[in-house]
C-alpha cells in the first residue's frame, strides 16, 4: 500500500498485513528537486498493470505528474516527470486498459488527456479541454457494450 502526503509530497510504503497496527516501511520523495514551498501532493494511483505509481503535485509554481517504477514494490524508483501546465492539479485517473491518463486542473478549469507508454510509464499530452468548471475529481467510468 502507498500513501502520498500533501505538504511534504512524500510517498510512504505501508505494510498493512496487521490491520490493527499498520507499519510504515519506507519513504520516497514524490517531488524530486522541488523546494518546500513548491510541494503539494494531490493524488496517487497505480497503473492497471502494477508496474508504475503516479503522483500529482499542485503548486502555485506549477503542477506536475511524477511516476515511479514498482519493479521493487517496497522501494519505488523515480522514473520521470511531466509538467502539466496546471497550477492546481487536483486529481487524475488512469483508463482501465492503462493506455491513457486524464488529469484535472481546478483553478484553470481544464482537463488534459495523456497517452501512456506502457513499457516506460512516460506520458505524452494528447489533448487539453478547457471550460470545465472547477474539476476536482476524476473517476473511471463503467464501460458499456
Amino acid at each position: 500500500h502507498y500513501l502520498l502526503t500533501e505538504m511534504g509530497c512524500s510517498i510512504y510504503t505501508l505494510d498493512l498485513t496487521d490491520s490493527l497496527a499498520p507499519m510504515r516501511m519506507g519513504r520516497v520523495d514524490a517531488c524530486p528537486k522541488l523546494q518546500p514551498e513548491q510541494r503539494g501532493g494531490a493524488a496517487i494511483r497505480i497503473s492497471p498493470d502494477g508496474k508504475f505509481l503516479y503522483c500529482s503535485n499542485r503548486s502555485d509554481s506549477g503542477g506536475r505528474i511524477d511516476w515511479f517504477s514498482l519493479e521493487d514494490p517496497m522501494h519505488p524508483q523515480h522514473v520521470g516527470t511531466v509538467s502539466d501546465g496546471l497550477f492546481f492539479s487536483r486529481d487524475f485517473a488512469l483508463s482501465r486498459d492503462g493506455q491513457y491518463l486524464v488529469s484535472a486542473g481546478q483553478r484553470e478549469e481544464t482537463i488534459i488527456l495523456w497517452k501512456r507508454n506502457e513499457q516506460t510509464g512516460a506520458l505524452a499530452k494528447l489533448r487539453t479541454i478547457s471550460d470545465i468548471p472547477e474539476p476536482v475529481c476524476v473517476l473511471n467510468w463503467k464501460e458499456t457494450s
